[in-house]
């Protein structure tokens, strides 16, 4: 068995043009002197010891099967990752959100050579000096689209080649495609009712289709992080994850597929932000679970593998373990006792930031082999998400952050990590958001009456002169209500209900920080997403 590092080493990013170290594996608790402090790597000696790590020691979770740290300051358990699986999240969502230029990832295809792995857009002139470029152009392929490039080490040549365009033809088919996919025809009717001819010229089309999507979304995002589009400098992001059920895949295993995708839209404009499917379509499952086991993925913990990001054969028996209660779509149990209950069910799993151990419905939890490709977990996926969301937003001169996120450890851990400095300035706070689901409309519109009595009855206790502003007497509302706060799971998180709930969200709460943290200036943040503002869909 391979010799394992105290906690895993840290990982190293070209994080879209800005080189930044991966390392999560530190206290989660904003409020906590270690938060942001790592742990440190190296093995240390049984008993006291000059090189003993003075946050931290080794641990493990409530079911004593998932290695963690454990904070000697505030006693949490956050779960060892791996910073190297994150690095690979990092450059696959990059990949795929187009956000990386050709010249950017082309490189000298000589492994034996100095220049391998260097990007051609920054070691050619005019980005690189003259004494330190390493190619030079020599025209272009035979097709005329493109460029061709030398290396200046080994002379090898090499050409980055345009997008393949269509015949004028199946432009206009792909425009009539594009118009019923968007309006969610199936693949036969979308063929049937267009001029395409077969299957065969359908999928084509469908590829011209995504890579052009994949092209503009990414040059977009592209801008953001470059700065040539800003974005306010006080921003309200909401965050959540959808489930996409497919059909199977193979008559011997007819289980459905589940994927899971993180996104993060912008509350005021409805921009999205960033959207991630937790699949890899890249690599085949055979040479990646062949790769695992020569290298001993098997015999290690999930943070020590090599593929720690990917579910290998066999994950699939620990997922949905959990015995904990969940909540049916018909529950009507009050908001806050789900809040409760949804702590009860964090504080019972082996890994408390793995959502997938008791998320995802019993008849779908195990994964079922793909044809090509392979799932990620969606922890992994999910700290890669918000690492390039900080670098978008940075770029784009985010300067205050305010992220409104489902009730899941998973979200607040990783978006604890990637904006660590932004929280501990307080240029950055995240919110849990929750409200009740399927009451009639008879109940919906009689807890809106009672809450429209109660602020009335708030009012008629000021005075005159603020009496008749209805934002600024919720606010004083809501700093009372502030000062009665509730606790809940074993970090003492703080639940708020908010004191305007809507007709599509009747009883709504939101919790943030520890009650030493809160102040007048969290208040006010808190009633910013009031109906009849951009952002009433939640609240801070």
């Amino acid at each position: 068995m391979k010799k394992l590092p105290r906690v895993p080493l840290p990982a190293f990013v070209d994080l879209i043009g800005e080189d930044r170290t991966i390392q999560v594996n530190h206290c989660r608790q904003p409020a906590c002197e270690n938060f942001g402090v790592p742990a440190r790597h190296q093995v240390q000696k049984p008993g006291p010891s000059p090189g003993r790590d003075p946050a931290y020691k080794i641990h493990s979770t409530s079911k004593g099967q998932i290695p963690s740290i454990r904070c000697k300051a505030c006693k949490d358990n956050p779960p060892i990752k791996s910073n190297t699986s994150i690095v690979s999240e990092i450059g696959r969502l990059a990949d795929a959100g187009g956000l990386w230029a050709p010249e950017e990832r082309a490189s000298c295809t000589n492994p034996a050579c100095d220049n391998f792995g260097r990007s051609v857009a920054y070691h050619i002139w005019p980005a690189a000096r003259r004494g330190e470029t390493a190619y030079v152009r020599v025209g272009q392929p035979k097709n005329g689209r493109g460029q061709r490039y030398r290396c200046k080490g080994c002379g090898r040549k090499f050409s980055i080649t345009n997008p393949v365009r269509l015949h004028d033809r199946n432009k206009r088919l792909a425009a009539d495609l594009f118009s019923r996919i968007a309006n969610k025809s199936p693949g036969r009717c979308a063929i049937r009712g267009s001029d395409v001819r077969s299957t065969q010229s359908y999928y084509p089309i469908l590829r011209f289709i995504h890579d052009r999507c994949r092209s503009h979304s990414g040059a977009i995002d592209r801008a953001f992080i470059d700065g040539r589009l800003k974005l306010p400098e006080y921003l309200v992001t909401e965050t959540d994850a959808q489930e996409y059920t497919l059909n199977w895949t193979s008559r011997l295993d007819r289980r459905n597929v589940v994927l899971s995708g993180y996104a993060t839209v912008d509350a005021y404009s409805g921009y999205v932000l960033g959207i991630h499917v937790n699949f890899d379509g890249r690599v085949d499952p055979f040479e990646i679970n062949r790769d695992a086991s020569l290298r001993g993925d098997f015999d290690v913990a999930e943070a020590f593998r090599e593929y720690a990001h990917y579910w290998l054969a066999g994950d699939e028996l620990t997922a949905g373990r959990s015995m904990s209660r969940k909540l049916s779509k018909h529950d009507r149990v009050a908001l806050l006792d789900q809040i409760r209950i949804l702590y009860e069910n964090a504080q019972d799993r082996r890994d408390v930031e793995d959502i997938e151990l008791d998320h995802h419905d019993p008849a779908c939890q195990q994964m079922p082999p793909l044809n090509s490709g392979m799932q990620t977990h969606e922890p992994y996926t999910a700290y890669a998400h918000w690492m390039l969301m900080q670098r978008m937003l940075s770029g784009a001169g985010v300067k205050h952050l305010q992220a409104n996120m489902d009730q899941s450890s998973m979200s607040r851990a990783a978006f604890l990590c990637a904006f660590a400095d932004e929280v501990r300035r307080g240029a950055a706070h995240g919110f849990y958001v929750r409200y009740t689901k399927f009451q009639t409309i008879d109940e919906r519109e009689h807890i809106l009456a009672t809450a429209k009595r109660r602020r009335k009855a708030f009012r008629d206790g000021l005075p005159s002169e603020i009496r008749e502003n209805k934002w600024e007497a919720t606010r004083l509302m809501m700093r009372d209500w502030i000062a009665a706060v509730q606790t809940y799971g074993k970090w003492d998180d703080v639940w708020i209900e908010h004191p305007i709930p809507t007709i599509n969200e009747p009883h709504k709460a939101m919790s943030g920080s520890r009650p030493t943290r809160w102040s007048t200036r969290t208040a006010r943040s808190t009633c910013s997403s009031m109906p009849g503002s951009p952002a009433s869909t939640t609240c801070s």
